[in-house]
């Protein structure tokens, strides 16, 4: 089966719905029994309103699109997004004929819903994972900043497995073939201007997907301001985030 972004958000979307019902008739079962079919049917009317608060919620923290994230973060993201929505939730009830709806039935949802959320994204995520086209990538550097990149490349979560060819210059007779082989191109600050002018024509000409590792005297012309000193134009270099220029160098 092949990867549709379309029908796999619609599959999540449609399991998510069933989890939050499968969790609040838990709650109500636990908490109300099987005879008081009064106040189930009570506590079955406020569920459209939990399934709205969830698509809302579950597109402020991305839970929607769960390819590019670590289980880790979609758990925390889900623990998040449950524990605001019951918390609004139960704030809304304080509207609903006179304290009638069961706080009880409240947190026992909130406590299903993540243990059955968490395992239906789990799922979800491990699917997306085995089916999601896996795009390859070269990277056009040398010596130091080559293995530097590379080592960064292999830490950074989808891109483990990417890398799969290494080019230290245009002088490579291969060098557009191997553009050509792979998706993602990426080109180190340390190239020749020239190099790097000839990668980024073919890579935009063949619509590959290009990163460029800035130098810092690029990073600090793309921070200038404009002034005249007397008659003399100049360009003020305004504060760059360190963070930033840690990160990328």
């Amino acid at each position: 089966m092949g990867y549709n972004s379309l029908l796999r958000k619609i599959i999540l979307i449609i399991g998510d719905i069933i989890c939050l019902y499968l969790a609040t008739s838990i709650a109500m079962v636990l908490e109300l029994g099987n005879k008081q079919t009064d106040k189930i049917a009570f506590h079955l009317e406020f569920l459209p309103i939990l399934v709205i608060m969830m698509f809302f919620m579950f597109n402020v923290y991305g839970l929607f699109s769960l390819i590019r994230k670590k289980l880790v973060d979609i758990f925390l993201n889900l623990l998040v997004a449950v524990t605001n929505i019951y918390i609004i939730a139960m704030a809304m009830t304080f509207f609903f004929r006179q304290f009638d709806y069961s706080r009880v039935v409240l947190v026992y949802s909130a406590v299903f819903s993540f243990v059955l959320l968490a395992i239906w994204q789990y799922i979800c995520h491990q699917w997306e994972w085995k089916h999601f086209p896996k795009q390859t990538a070269v990277l056009f550097a040398a010596g130091e900043e080559a293995a530097r990149i590379q080592n960064k490349l292999l830490k950074t979560y989808g891109m483990e497995q990417s890398l799969q060819s290494v080019c230290d210059s245009c002088q490579q007779a291969n060098w557009k073939q191997l553009i050509d082989a792979n998706y993602y191109v990426f080109i180190g600050a340390e190239l020749p201007i020239a190099d790097k002018e000839k990668i980024l024509r073919y890579a935009r000409s063949t619509k590959k997907q290009i990163f460029f590792v800035p130098t810092l005297y690029e990073l600090a012309c793309k921070n200038t301001g404009f002034l005249l000193v007397d008659d003399i134009p100049m360009q003020r270099v305004t504060r760059m985030c360190s963070k930033v220029v840690i990160l990328i160098i």
